[in-house]
């Protein structure tokens, strides 16, 4: 009884005269952050193109309050809302932004190397319009919250970057060893105080944890989503591997830099911003867009991770250091 009645406000959203007479349409995108936040400039581009079209978007529930919060929709579902079902019987056109990506078919195929972006665009018809996050930042409760923490670690007035090194597949992890170099080097030489953000767990291998990175500021598993939002806009920058919180600092303006191997930068990072993508030099970079079957790039890697282990910090330490300046 609870839950519907929790419901109740969201469903009443249904009675919305362009939902009566016809004039919507639903977008579907569970996923992960990175691939809805990619999703967020097709939607806008969409809205701009029918502004009389009432937009439903359906996606996993953890991820609703950032699309909330960017204003992309007007109504937000959980992907197990009851009703569903009955809803997409009565609701077209559908925009499965799931099954059209080639990497999420069973078996998956090769992505060719066109932006998530434009992507998520062709199918919601929208590839002629211009492709930018919309603008959005976290609510006052959120910063007053980030507030109080930076208030409990002195850390208040103090010049923030902040790192997420996972968890993630483990072919786009840069080595832990890396990262405590980076962090001593970054509070050394600019003083600054380095954040680990993030979750403890990867929701597609449980198995997976984030490696703590000695020297920075253990903040992993103590915000919740929209309060990173908050902690990231405070950030003198952004570091991390290719990840939600990456595009999550790119969709607030953060000066970030994104930590590539398996995927390439040129195919997720805003476009306007592919430099800021970083990757070793070798042939293999980017076997995510062309290795399938058992070499499919989340399967494992024949050459011990390599991209990743040999983008060094001293590289990264320069690109940082030229931000921050």
């Amino acid at each position: 009884m609870k839950t519907w009645l929790k419901a109740i406000p969201t469903w009443l959203k249904f009675l919305h005269p362009k939902v009566i007479s016809g004039h919507c349409a639903i977008v579907e995108r569970n996923g992960g952050l990175g691939d809805v936040l990619c999703l967020m400039p097709a939607l806008a581009a969409l809205r701009l193109r029918h502004p009389n079209i009432r937009l439903i978007v359906i996606t996993s529930r953890a991820l609703m309050p950032i699309v909330q919060l960017a204003q992309v929709a007007d109504v937000v579902l959980p992907s197990g809302a009851r009703g569903l079902a009955w809803l997409r019987k009565q609701i077209h056109p559908i925009f499965d932004c799931h099954a059209l990506l080639a990497d999420e078919q069973e078996p998956p195929q090769p992505r060719s190397r066109t932006h998530l972006m434009e992507e998520f665009a062709r199918i919601l018809g929208v590839s002629d319009q211009p492709l930018v996050y919309p603008q959005f930042t976290a609510p006052a409760n959120a910063f007053t919250r980030v507030t109080a923490l930076l208030q409990e670690e002195d850390l208040c007035h103090r010049s923030l970057v902040v790192i997420h090194s996972g968890p993630t597949w483990p072919v786009k992890q840069w080595p832990v060893q890396h990262w405590q170099a980076l962090t001593n080097r970054l509070r050394n030489e600019r003083g600054v105080e380095v954040i680990q953000a993030g979750l403890d767990g990867h929701p597609g291998d449980p198995a997976e944890r984030t490696p703590r990175v000695p020297g920075a500021h253990d903040w992993v598993n103590r915000l919740s989503l929209i309060e990173t939002a908050a902690l990231l806009s405070q950030a003198k920058l952004f570091i991390g591997i290719d990840s939600g919180l990456l595009h999550l600092a790119q969709a607030l303006r953060v000066p970030a830099i994104g930590l590539f191997g398996p995927t390439d930068p040129a195919c997720f990072m805003p476009p306007d911003r592919v430099e800021s993508g970083m990757t070793a030099a070798l042939p293999c970079i980017g076997c995510h867009h062309h290795a399938k079957g058992p070499l499919h790039w989340r399967t494992g890697c024949p050459y011990q991770i390599q991209c990743m282990s040999d983008l060094g910090v001293d590289e990264v330490v320069r690109r940082c250091l030229h931000l921050l300046a």
